[in-house]
């Protein structure tokens, strides 16, 4: 079940908020955040039992999403 929770989740990643929150409610997760900062794109849904967070992975055509990855540096 978990695993087709996460699956759907994770097609959702590439769809705008309004949709996405759609989603999420008919799913029982009523709680729901799109965040949207410098080219990372992520979805939140919540309910009482429990909470899926998705991000959007790179698009290799998209600069800002290069930028993005470009600027993160590994630490210690």
């Amino acid at each position: 079940m978990n695993a087709a929770w996460l699956a759907d989740a994770a097609l959702l990643a590439y769809h705008d908020g309004e949709y996405a929150k759609d989603t999420f409610s008919a799913a029982k997760l009523p709680d729901y955040t799109y965040l949207d900062h410098d080219g990372t794109q992520c979805h939140v849904g919540i309910n009482v039992h429990f909470a899926i967070v998705e991000f959007r992975g790179t698009q290799p055509d998209d600069c800002s999403d290069l930028l993005t990855d470009a600027r993160c540096l590994p630490t210690a």
